[in-house]
């Protein structure tokens, strides 16, 4: 694999793991995190992002788009196509591998404590997880 898109990978790996990370942190009952409310999980997303960044450009992005919609943005912008496909590829299975051990995790707390629905909805909005 290209360092480049190794790098969107990673970004995006690191994203998704640390965003729902934060996300179950707040929602799941009993955990040190319960209850601290949107201003923490919004807290959590944007350091998610910047080390996310910061992985992508550690990795090889020059770019560290992380989203589709930012290279969708780019290359119609640019007009230039052709790291579209590959970094789409690259993004979403970074997505899918990030997202990966917070359903394995999420599953067995979930089996401990209560808040089962909200764990899961709040899993699935943010990452698209599909647990």
């Amino acid at each position: 694999m290209e360092k480049r898109y190794f790098g969107e990978f990673m970004g995006t790996l690191v994203l998704i793991l640390m965003g729902n990370g934060v996300v179950a942190n707040v929602l799941l009952r009993k955990s040190k995190a319960e209850g601290a409310g949107w201003m923490v999980i919004a807290a959590g997303w944007a350091f998610a992002v910047m080390c996310g960044i910061f992985t992508a450009i550690a990795c090889g992005s020059g770019d560290a788009h992380l989203n589709p919609a930012v290279t969708i943005g780019s290359a119609v912008a640019t007009g230039d196509f052709s790291k579209f496909l590959p970094y789409l590829a690259a993004q979403l299975a970074g997505a899918i591998c990030g997202a990966v051990p917070g359903c394995a995790t999420g599953r067995r707390d979930l089996r401990r404590h209560a808040g089962v629905a909200a764990f899961l909805s709040a899993l699935a909005r943010d990452a698209g997880c599909g647990c």
